[in-house]
C-alpha cells in the first residue's frame, strides 16, 4: 500500500493513487517525499540475513521504539506507524524495513482527517537523506539494537519534531510551503468552516491505528 510522487513537484498521475508517480511499492501509502534509491550500508551490515530473522528483530526494534516515543504523545496504532493525533490532522512516524539488509528508513508525515485520499501520504522528510551519516541499521547483538532504536529516536524527536513544529499551525499547513497536497488543503479548508465528512475522518483514523 505505497506509491510515490516526487517532492512538491506535479508529476502526471497514477492511475492507483492519482497523485503522482509509483513507485512499486505497497497499496495504502504513497510517498509525497523526494525519491529514495537503495541506500549505502555500513559493512556490519552487509552480510546475509535469514528473512525470519530480521523480521523478529524488526519487531523487537519495534518494541523498543514505542517506549521511546511514548513521552512525545506518539501511540503505535499500526505496526509500522506511530502517531500523534490533534484537532484537524495526525501527525506520524513510519518505520519501513528494507528488504534487502538489515536496515531502516524513518519517515514523518501529516495527515489530515478530512481528506478523502485512500492511502497514507509520505509527504515529510525521510531518515536516508541523512545517510551515510546516519545509520538506522541492526545485527543479531542487543547492542546493535539498542543502537538502531536510538539512531531511530533521536532523528524522530529531533529532525522530525523540528519539521512537526514548523506546520504546526493551520496557517502554515495552508501556507505555500505546505507540504500538502491541493487536495489536502483544500480539505482542511472545509473542516475548518464547519464541514467535516465523519466517514472521511474515521477512514483517516483507521489507517493510522488512531482511536
Amino acid at each position: 500500500w505505497l506509491c510515490t510522487r516526487l517532492h512538491r513537484q506535479e508529476v502526471p498521475a497514477h492511475p492507483q493513487c492519482g497523485r503522482g508517480t509509483c513507485n512499486a511499492l505497497p497499496s495504502g501509502l504513497t510517498s509525497h517525499s523526494r525519491r529514495t534509491a537503495s541506500p549505502p550500508l555500513n559493512s556490519s551490515v552487509r552480510h546475509h540475513m535469514e528473512p525470519r530473522v530480521k523480521r523478529n528483530l524488526a519487531a523487537k526494534v519495534h518494541r523498543l521504539l514505542t517506549k521511546e516515543l511514548a513521552s512525545y504523545g506518539y501511540t503505535r496504532g499500526k505496526p509500522t506507524f506511530w502517531s500523534r493525533p490533534n484537532k484537524y490532522v495526525v501527525e506520524f512516524i513510519h518505520l519501513h524495513l528494507y528488504s534487502f539488509a538489515p536496515t531502516f528508513r524513518v519517515h514523518c508525515g501529516v495527515r489530515v482527517l478530512n481528506s478523502d485520499f485512500q492511502a497514507v501520504a509520505l509527504n515529510g522528510l525521510h531518515s536516508d537523506e541523512q545517510r551515510p551519516r546516519l545509520a538506522i541499521e541492526f545485527s543479531a547483538t542487543p547492542d546493535s539494537l539498542d543502537d538502531c532504536v536510538a539512531n531511530i529516536s533521536q532523528y524522530c524527536t529531533t529532525t522530525c519534531e523540528a519539521w512537526f513544529n514548523d506546520f504546526k499551525t493551520v496557517e502554515s499547513l495552508l501556507g505555500a510551503g505546505s507540504p500538502l497536497s491541493r487536495e489536502d488543503r483544500e480539505a482542511l479548508k472545509g473542516a475548518l468552516t464547519g464541514h467535516p465528512n465523519p466517514s472521511l475522518i474515521q477512514h483517516a483514523r483507521e489507517l493510522l491505528g488512531v482511536a
